[in-house]
């Protein structure tokens, strides 16, 4: 049998706790037992553990949060380089104009030139849509991503607020449960 001093409690995602720190080294045996709920190990964290662990969420929330403030950061970065794309393709295709018609010229040149020029075009507009399929593209993704981001992170959040209010509740419940009945 382990000594509370020297079991560790497993508590998912934070530090390590010894029994010591849930449990008072001052409280006997016999009055720990009465308060154990049954099924369960008996051992409650201390508030001030409490308390650590919820900070932790707390600065985990934060952290979460600046992380998703950055991806639209980048997301907005993203749809202003594609925009720009756009508007160099743009200036491209009426550079071509002009082109076309300082050219205005007859035969194999003036051909080859057009040709080119729809060539480019083409290429131009290409661009374009993949441009557009990319940015959705993106965008959808991103959307996906914070939205499951939000939705993890709401998730945590409800859970911690029902520990804390059961904590809340066991805390007003224990005072009631200890007094020692009065003798008349």
């Amino acid at each position: 049998m382990a000594t509370p001093s020297s079991a560790l409690i497993d508590t998912g995602e934070f530090e390590a706790v010894s029994e010591a720190e849930l449990v008072p080294e001052a409280a006997p045996k016999a009055a720990t037992a009465a308060h154990r709920p049954s099924g369960d190990s008996g051992v409650r964290p201390s508030p001030a553990v409490l308390a650590g662990r919820i900070e932790a969420a707390i600065s985990a929330s934060a952290k979460t949060e600046a992380t998703l403030s950055d991806l639209l950061r980048t997301a907005k970065f993203l749809s202003a380089s594609i925009e720009a794309a756009r508007a160099a393709n743009a200036g491209l295709t009426q550079e071509l104009e002009v082109l076309c018609s300082i050219v205005n010229g007859d035969g194999a040149e003036r051909a080859s030139l057009e040709r080119r020029i729809q060539r480019l075009e083409r290429v131009a507009d290409e661009t374009s849509r993949d441009a557009v399929r990319d940015r959705r593209a993106l965008l959808e993704e991103h959307d996906a991503f914070i939205a499951s981001l939000v939705s993890d992170h709401d998730r945590e959040l409800q859970a911690l607020r029902r520990r804390l209010s059961e904590l809340e509740n066991t805390a007003v419940a224990e005072p009631s449960d200890t007094r020692e009945p009065e003798l008349s």
